[in-house]
């Protein structure tokens, strides 16, 4: 554990500097290194939800990333996007009309992709803040991924028999199930993903209190035992090899509060 006491954590990245940023009931944190005190980046974020980077280079924050906006948010969206400058902290509104915000991909056109867990369905919200709701009908989905080849979105699925649904981007209406947990872990609350250069998920299993990989073969295997929901981890990060956050090690962002460093998990590079 690398820091502690910070409230609900909901996402997290690694910034082009190799900062941490998650949200917190306080905003959008920053941490410059793993021995920092986290800092407030971005505060008073109602309800912050996921994170991503535009082709812009800003970062775009959920807001409005609650049990009662996703409830209603097919038909009463009240959520959206913030856009902030990573380096000074401005922010402002780029996307209202969402239905939750809750886990964030970029996809290869610039469009953010935008989950609900509650009410089930990713948004799509188009390079010039148009929002297109359930522009892929996916029940509970949560964490947001694409594949290296940027042909398919991943969504982890948190509320029923815990899974992850593949979903083409260019015919979002063939939604199919990529990886279900066996029978033992129905209840693993999957929430918060990121991928590694090997096209392999790593997803924060917040009712199991787990970190779990998922390969390309959609077999799956746990890599953490952690404190389990109401205290779960609920996203996760690679570092980027400066200011300490190693890129080999997974940072773990949790709902007690805590920043977690799991070291190794991806091994060095092999030599030609």
């Amino acid at each position: 554990m690398i820091a502690d006491g910070l409230g609900l954590l909901e996402s997290a990245i690694m910034d082009p500097k190799g900062r941490l940023l998650f949200t917190s009931p306080d905003g959008l944190m920053r941490m410059d290194s793993p021995d920092a005190e986290p800092e407030v980046l971005v505060p008073g974020i109602v309800s912050p939800g996921g994170l991503a980077y535009g082709a812009d280079g800003f970062l775009y924050v959920g807001f409005g990333n609650s049990i009662a906006n996703g409830g209603t948010g097919r038909l009463n969206p009240q959520s959206g996007l913030l856009r902030v400058d990573p380096l000074t902290g401005e922010s402002s509104v780029f996307a209202e009309g969402l239905s939750m915000g809750n886990g964030l991909a970029r996809g290869p056109d610039g469009s953010i992709y935008a989950s609900n867990d509650i009410g089930g369905g990713i948004d799509r919200v188009a390079p010039d803040g148009t929002v297109e709701l359930t522009w892929a009908d996916v029940n509970s989905a949560n964490g947001l991924v694409l594949d290296r080849a940027k042909q398919f979105i991943y969504a982890a699925q948190t509320f029923q028999p815990a899974a992850i649904a593949r979903v083409p981007l260019d015919d979002p209406s063939q939604v199919e199930t990529f990886f279900s947990a066996p029978v033992a872990d129905i209840a693993a609350g999957l929430d918060g993903m990121v991928r590694d250069r090997r096209d392999r998920i790593y997803v924060a299993a917040n009712g199991g209190g787990q970190v779990w990989r998922v390969n390309r073969k959609a077999d799956a295997c746990s890599l953490a035992e952690m404190a389990a929901f109401p205290d779960g981890p609920s996203a996760l990060t690679f570092g980027r090899g400066k200011n300490g956050f190693d890129r080999r090690n997974l940072y773990v962002v949790a709902f007690n509060g805590e920043v977690t460093e799991l070291a190794g998990v991806r091994g060095p590079r092999r030599k030609p």
